[in-house]
């Protein structure tokens, strides 16, 4: 069997510090499949309990482009329930979009380079929410 090519997300350079870590997930995450030539990744985390009436886990979605077999992020978006239980709608929470350079949250959109300490707060929360195993993860391509 083929060795697959070498997982890498091209994070250097962005206006938000990936920790170490968060790089060591999405890695793990990006070489169990074959995606290396494909156009757009996406990697959906999901918690089968999170629901509108009692809360949970929020889903998460990251966004890659693949560029010379490297993922470089596009965006990492966290997503919650509004409307209450008759009309509920999941919409974005947290925005950080990379390839427009901006933040959005309810509250409105700032340049992403502000962000950077909600961008660690986000990763630790993230990661520690990961690694107690509360998350389904999909992967799908373009």
């Amino acid at each position: 069997m083929a060795d697959l090519p070498q997982t890498i997300i091209a994070h250097q350079g962005l206006c938000l510090s990936f920790s170490d870590k968060l790089v060591q997930l999405l890695c793990g995450l990006l070489k169990t499949t074959k995606q290396h030539d494909k156009t757009f990744v996406t990697i959906n985390c999901r918690s089968p309990s999170y629901s509108v009436e009692s809360g949970g886990y929020r889903p998460q979605e990251f966004g890659f482009i693949v560029k010379s077999s490297k993922f470089v992020p596009l965006y990492v978006t966290e997503f919650t329930y509004v409307g209450g239980s008759y009309c509920p709608e999941l919409v974005k929470a947290l925005d950080f979009d990379f390839q427009s350079g901006v933040f959005h949250n309810e509250y409105g959109t700032v340049p992403l380079e502000q962000m950077d300490d909600m961008f660690q707060i986000w990763q630790q929360n993230f990661l520690s929410y990961f690694a107690l195993g509360v998350y389904d993860v999909t992967i799908s391509t373009t």
